[in-house]
């Protein structure tokens, strides 16, 4: 709400970094963002904790320089161009001393392309995992409070357990 800078709305496709870190490690300063509308309709503004790069399209694919931002080395640059002792903060001006390796155009598209790809692999993948995950802990729930097949229940003080179940201590089975 209320007024804002032109420059401060994000389009689909910009690259943002961090400019800030309240970590100890300098694990998100010069962490790199790639907007893809993240699903929102309405238009989205970014704070003055993040900075946004501006690409030639006609030599720079915004998605390969996402790419890019994310390796060990250009992130390496980035904490190292960062002060603060409890919050680091990015020299947003030394950013564009950062040197690159840039093929051509139609090379950064193919890279982009497969690194999306290899992306998307990974986080269908995370949500079969987070699937898997939650059965298992709904069926550790149900086999470690009513076992395998029994039919016969009687009242402890853990709650209803298989006739057959013992109540002990830690300690008595060690």
């Amino acid at each position: 709400k209320g007024e804002f800078k032109e420059h401060h709305v994000l389009n689909f496709g910009d690259v943002l970094f961090a400019n800030t870190d309240l970590t100890r490690n300098g694990d998100v300063v010069g962490s790199p963002l790639f907007f893809d509308g993240f699903g929102f309709s309405d238009q989205t503004l970014y704070s003055m904790d993040l900075s946004k790069l501006k690409v030639d399209p006609s030599n720079t694919d915004a998605k390969f320089l996402y790419f890019l931002l994310m390796t060990h080395r250009v992130k390496r640059w980035m904490v190292n161009s960062s002060a603060g002792s409890t919050v680091l903060h990015l020299d947003t001006k030394r950013v564009k001393e950062i040197i690159l390796n840039l093929p051509p155009l139609p090379e950064q598209k193919k890279i982009a392309s497969i690194l999306t790809s290899v992306d998307e692999v990974i986080e269908n993948t995370q949500k079969q995992i987070d699937k898997l995950q939650d059965l298992k802990k709904a069926t550790m729930n149900e086999l470690l409070t009513k076992g395998i097949g029994h039919t016969e229940f009687k009242d402890s003080e853990l709650g209803r357990i298989p006739k057959s179940w013992e109540v002990c201590r830690l300690g008595d089975i060690l």
